[in-house]
Parts: C-alpha cells; sequence; structure tokens
C-alpha cells in the first residue's frame, strides 16, 4: 500500500494488537551481512578458533546478528482502538429550559425579572455540570429565543426533543410563582404513574434541598407537558418562587445559581447510578 515496506500483524492479539512495519532496506542489510560472513577468509576463522570462539558458534552469532539488525531496522505502529459501542457511550440527558423569547413566564414580584432569562442562566450551569459528570446533554434551547413563533408551535417543536429516543432521562428548568408570597423554596414534580419518574424527581430535589439547606421534601405528581410528553423518566424542577423576595433575590445570584445547577446535577448522576445498578430498567410507559 502507499508509503512503502512490508506490514505484518502479530496474530492471536486481537483487536489491540500492534503491526510491526519492516525498514525497507532491513531484508537486504540482513542478506549481505549473511554472505559477508559466510566469505570470510580462513585467516579469518582460524582467528576466531585461536581465541576460543568454537568454529560451530558461527550459525549463532550469525543468527544473533542477523536478528539485531532486523530489529533496528523496524519500528512498531500502534493500531488504533475501536471505537466505543452504542452501549459503552456517554448516557443523554435532554435539558429543557422552560419559556423564553416572546414567552417570558412568571415574573419577579421585586426586580420584574423573567422567568425564561433566569431558566436559561440556572439550566446553562446544569449543562456544564451534567458534563462535567461525564454526561451527554441535549438542550431545546440555548439562548433567550422560543423555538418559534407562536406558544403551540414552540411547545410541539420542544415536544420533539423532548422525546428524544435515545435519552436517559429529561430535566425541565422552571422558576414556581403562587399568590401567598410567604411560600418558598425548590419543588420536583413527576408524571402520575411514572416510577422512574418519581425515583428521579426524588433524586433531584433531595440533592437541591440538602444544597441550598431546606428541609427535605417529597417530590409531587403533576400532569405537567413536560413530563408527560418524553418516554425517558423526566423531572420538572421548579427551583424557587419569583413571588418570595429571598427566594427571588437567590434566583438572581451567580453563586446560588452555582449551587442549585450541581445539586440538581448530582441528582440526575444518582437517579442514573442507581438505574444501572438496577439493570438498567426501560422507562414505563405513561398515557397522556
Amino acid at each position: 500500500g502507499a508509503g512503502g515496506g512490508n506490514r505484518t500483524r502479530i496474530a492471536g492479539l486481537g483487536s489491540r494488537c500492534s503491526t510491526t512495519e519492516l525498514h525497507p532496506h532491513a531484508s537486504m542489510i540482513t542478506v549481505l551481512f549473511y554472505l559477508f560472513w559466510c566469505g570470510l577468509s580462513t585467516d579469518s576463522m582460524r582467528f576466531f578458533r585461536e581465541n576460543c570462539i568454537d568454529f560451530s558458534m558461527k550459525r549463532v552469532l550469525v543468527l544473533f546478528l542477523s536478528l539485531l539488525l532486523y530489529g533496528c531496522g523496524t519500528k512498531v505502529t500502534a493500531l488504533p482502538l475501536p471505537d466505543p459501542s452504542p452501549s459503552m457511550a456517554p448516557q443523554l440527558v435532554v435539558l429543557d429550559f422552560g419559556h423564553g423569547g416572546f414567552d417570558g413566564g412568571a415574573v419577579g414580584t421585586e426586580t420584574g425579572v423573567k422567568e425564561s432569562d433566569l431558566n436559561l442562566a440556572v439550566g446553562m450551569r446544569v449543562k456544564d455540570a451534567l458534563e462535567a459528570r461525564g454526561l451527554r446533554v441535549l438542550l431545546t434551547r440555548s439562548d433567550e429565543n422560543a423555538l418559534a413563533e407562536t406558544k403551540n408551535a414552540d411547545m410541539q417543536a420542544r415536544g420533539e426533543l423532548l422525546k428524544t429516543e435515545s435519552a436517559a432521562c429529561t430535566v425541565s428548568i422552571h422558576m414556581n410563582k403562587f399568590s401567598d408570597r410567604t411560600v418558598s423554596g425548590p419543588m420536583a414534580f413527576y408524571q402520575p404513574g411514572s416510577e422512574e419518574g418519581q425515583r428521579l424527581a426524588q433524586c433531584v430535589i433531595d440533592c437541591v434541598t440538602e444544597a441550598i439547606g431546606k428541609k427535605p421534601r417529597l417530590a409531587n405528581p403533576a400532569n405537567n407537558f413536560v413530563t408527560r410528553i418524553p418516554s425517558a423518566p423526566s423531572v420538572l424542577v421548579e427551583c424557587g418562587f419569583l413571588s418570595n423576595p429571598t427566594d427571588e433575590r437567590n434566583l438572581m445570584d451567580e453563586t446560588y445559581q452555582n449551587t442549585l445547577a450541581e445539586a440538581i446535577a448530582d441528582g440526575v448522576s444518582a437517579f442514573l447510578s442507581e438505574a444501572k445498578e438496577d439493570g438498567e430498567p426501560s422507562p414505563s410507559p405513561v398515557s397522556p
């Protein structure tokens, strides 16, 4: 082939074997050395005998030195390892940032901050945290824009991404709001009837409440679009209440956003690790 030289494969080493590539002149050098040795004069042989080297060693010396020359003229080239099989590929998480563009979602009572902007800010930090844990991430949006020009078209496009068959789970990031301004703290929702969704949501809310110093909370069942549409286990994370002054202030703080993101990623990782230990059960189908 291209590049010249002879190439031989070392048998029996499977896909991790190497190849030896011969120097193009190695064989010629070896032959010339052998002819030179065989053509030594009788006086030369007598010299070797007088120095206590038996003539019968001639063939052994020839073989040894020939192999030495052969070795000096070769180089070893490692074969690339095969690409990992699909089962070895990192698991995929679909990450959804609620609202966007014309749909700003809830609005902060004190500052007027838009939920869609906070969803994006926290969500992008969750993305980085998941990738740092060796997971692949598919985003439904990566900027402040919606996925389409109308709400129905946006939801349809978002739904197609949420239904990605290869996903191990889906996570939707939102901010909450309530008429009672004393209500505060994060919440996690799963689709009713989905045991795996409930496990995912509980893993996430456990990690989040611990990280921000809140009392433990149970995950809640709720028939939401972002938990109903995906075939994979899904969680809707409400990071806090924009109707609560303390939550609103915290949710706008980058350090607090990082804490939330790391905790959400910890919860997702914990769920996926448990699923592997249990034999990676298929997500339970949930009727709309």
